[in-house]
């Protein structure tokens, strides 16, 4: 099914595509639980450093939510929330990730 996205900034993020890139890497974020996927990109200069109890550097671009129940697998997910976000291969690609997983959980844990 179509993603659900919530505060969608694909406009915005057309339009500074061409800046960030000059500037910034593109990052891809997520948080992966047994219900839904919650998938993110993000602007990040290249020289920007995490700051204890701050917040990561950056702008974010566009996000969106995807129910698992709609999808096959993980990689269909991504795919689908990539192609809606406007990353393309070689112009618009992520260059690293960090995606959140939900595992079973034992004793609470």
């Amino acid at each position: 099914g179509a993603p659900e996205v919530r505060g969608s900034k694909l406009l915005a993020f057309r339009q500074l595509q061409k800046v960030h890139l000059k500037y910034a890497d593109i990052v891809l974020t997520g948080d992966v639980g047994g219900t839904n996927c919650r998938l993110q990109v993000h602007a990040v200069a290249d020289v920007a450093k995490m700051e204890a109890n701050q917040r990561p550097p950056g702008d974010l671009l566009f996000e969106a939510r995807f129910r698992n129940q709609d999808h096959p697998s993980f990689r269909h997910v991504l795919d689908a929330f990539l192609n809606e976000a406007g990353c393309v291969k070689g112009t618009m690609w992520p260059v690293a990730a960090c995606i959140a997983v939900a595992g079973p959980g034992c004793n609470n844990a």
